[in-house]
């Protein structure tokens, strides 16, 4: 437990003292588990990014070593978590979804306790409620995997599970100054850094404004505290090294436990990607940039009608005069335009107003916190806010003109949505005096909300309703959107089964520019340790490189099929060196092509696949080490 913080316990029974929370629990409960119902099964997306997270596992659980025979463009940590998974329960998305569905309660129990403890149980039940609401199963573009059951990389959860954990701990070791939660807080870090960059960054960062409010306490941490944070912090890509190092050369070891840093820092072939531009908004920054305080002005104006609408019907309830029907009618007006606000911000871009809103919910914590220095009241309760809202806008640091709530959202925003709901909920409100403007006020911004989650909501359901076409058997079945919608699911379907049924068990498949779901749907490895062939994974002269290790070990067969790449500046795959062109050519000259489905595979306003087989296949147990023109 980390704390009451604001609207702590009262003295009485059990049910007086926790009653409310309690059923707000309840309430919280029974929201994720209507929003689970309807998504069952549908979460994943067959092409892009989720396939990768399950061959990986399973190739690992194999005996397979990351960064020898697989590889990732993230932390080694979540495929080897992934891994123990698939040897406990056997390979399986719905083994890894309900261990993901576990690793998601404890981030939103923790997450709840965090801003009970900076906003009391009102902010919490209301962050944690927008939580569940808008992040956590919800399906906000076509394509599946921004969700915490199939994420498109489980770095990115279990980092943010590392960081909203780190926060706690931070407030743990400022409240005691124990050397055992320095070593705790360093190694919550380290984790980061075995996981996801920008996760690395955020607890860096959270971790100096921790550090930063110490200093201005007048406490500064003690030589044996920063000796033990900085040895746990280096301690997971240690470990990772040591365990690499038995199959690999030590500066190769120690560059594949810290991939995730070595890839976003050294490797610009990834970090360059125009596809990288517009996910941050910086393709466009000035248009995104004019989005931002168009959207931020709305909001702030907003905010504003409320707090004087609430201050002017709260003066006309408490004064109990003959114009008492006039507060009630600006409370109802207050509290329906609010609601009609959030139910038709959905076809703006709320997104764009986070970054401003949590910074603005971070100064005002800052404010409240030095406040309580100088009278020497206790810290916990604005430090608790503080922290998290460091943490919510240092997630947000991949998104700092494109702010949005799908998409990369869905992790990224979670914890500066939670902040700001909470914020505006139970913080907000109490600054207005008047028992009747505060809960006014507070009624207006929770129909805002709630407005705005339920029109998420009803999106989500609208596509996930579409989710018809099942792919895969047994504890692999889930549902995608059908041919009609998207033809390039039924592709996989087809593919999995031509695998299934006609490629031996120890042949292998190598399958272009994406398509590893396929590998995975139908238990064959692919060749090589890269998974997908476009964009940085062939930039640099890597083509070239790729194609002299295929020559060395060629794969029995190859299928080339369907994915639409213009977003990463390639108009046909194959069109030049860098985009699939060496590849192919080595292809279409030492394999024949044996079967067909569909359209042309490399016109991205087509469909199709097209399966080779290997030309020479000399008898024996198989062809590694086979060299191939």
């Amino acid at each position: 437990m980390i704390g009451a913080g604001p609207g702590g316990a009262v003295a009485g029974p059990w049910w007086r003292r926790h009653g409310a929370e309690a059923l707000a629990i309840a309430g919280l409960a029974a929201l994720a588990a209507a929003l689970l119902a309807v998504s069952w099964r549908k979460w994943p997306d067959a092409v892009i990014d989720f396939g990768r997270e399950l061959y990986l596992p399973w190739r690992i659980s194999h005996g397979a070593v990351f960064g020898r025979e697989v590889e990732s463009l993230y932390g080694p940590l979540s495929a080897y978590v992934n891994a123990a998974v698939f040897r406990v329960a056997g390979p399986g998305i719905m083994h890894l979804a309900l261990f993901n569905l576990a690793v998601w309660t404890v981030l939103t129990v923790t997450a709840y306790l965090l801003l009970r403890r900076g906003w009391g149980r009102a902010g919490a039940t209301a962050g944690a409620g927008f939580f569940v609401a808008v992040f956590s199963f919800v399906q906000l573009t076509d394509r599946g995997n921004y969700n915490y059951l199939t994420p498109y990389a489980h770095e990115a959860v279990h980092g943010l599970l590392a960081c909203v954990m780190l926060t706690v701990v931070l407030l743990k070791w400022r409240r005691t100054g124990a050397v055992r939660w320095a070593a705790a807080a360093g190694f919550c870090a380290g984790l980061a850094a075995v996981l996801k960059f920008e996760c690395l960054l955020a607890a860096l960062g959270v971790t100096a404004v921790a550090v930063a409010l110490d200093w201005r306490a007048g406490r500064r941490p003690r030589w044996r505290e920063a000796a033990c944070f900085l040895v746990a912090l280096v301690a997971p890509v240690v470990g990772f090294t040591v365990w690499f190092m038995r199959f690999m050369p030590g500066w190769t070891a120690l560059k594949t436990a810290g991939q995730a840093v070595y890839n976003a820092v050294v490797q610009s072939r990834y970090v360059g990607e125009k596809v990288q531009l517009t996910f941050s908004g910086l393709d466009a920054p000035w248009l995104h940039l004019k989005s931002h305080l168009f959207v931020t002005a709305i909001v702030a104006a907003l905010l504003v009608v409320i707090w004087l609408g609430a201050r002017r019907a709260g003066r006309e309830l408490e004064w109990e005069s003959g114009w008492r029907w006039l507060g009630w009618v600006i409370a109802a007006v207050l509290v329906g335009g609010a609601g009609t606000a959030g139910w038709f911000a959905i076809y703006g871009e709320a997104g764009y107003a986070l970054i401003p809103l949590v910074l603005a919910a971070g100064l005002v914590a800052a404010w409240d916190w030095e406040k309580a220095r100088r009278a020497g009241a206790p810290l916990g309760a604005a430090e608790a806010r503080v922290l998290f809202a460091a943490l919510g806008l240092l997630m947000l640091a991949r998104m700092p003109l494109f702010g949005r709530v799908y998409h990369y959202g869905f992790y990224q925003a979670a914890v500066a949505a939670m902040v700001i709901v909470a914020a505006l909920a139970a913080d907000w409100p109490r600054r207005l005096d008047g028992r009747w403007a505060r809960r006014i006020a507070a009624a207006a911004v929770l129909a805002l909300v709630s407005l705005l989650a339920v029109q998420e909501i009803r999106r989500s359901t609208a596509v996930l309703e579409l989710r018809t076409l099942e792919i895969g058997r047994g504890p692999d079945r889930m549902y995608y959107l059908p041919g009609r919608i998207e033809p390039v699911n039924e592709i996989v379907r087809l593919s999995a089964d031509y695998v299934d049924e006609r490629v031996g068990p120890e042949e292998r498949v190598l399958i272009l520019p994406e398509g590893i779901m396929i590998n995975y749907l139908a238990r064959r490895a692919t060749p090589l340790r890269t998974m997908h062939f476009f964009a940085g994974a062939l930039a640099e002269g890597r083509e070239a490189g790729l194609v002299r290790e295929l020559r060395t070990d060629p794969p029995e067969w190859v299928i080339v099929t369907s994915r639409d790449l213009r977003e990463y500046g390639v108009q046909r795959y194959g069109d030049t060196p860098g985009h699939g062109r060496q590849i192919l050519t080595w292809v279409l000259e030492n394999y024949d092509a044996v079967g067909t489905f569909g359209n042309d595979p490399l016109d991205p306003n087509q469909r199709g696949a097209r399966y080779f087989r290997l030309k020479v296949r000399p008898e024996g147990p198989g062809l590694r080490g086979r060299m191939v023109r």
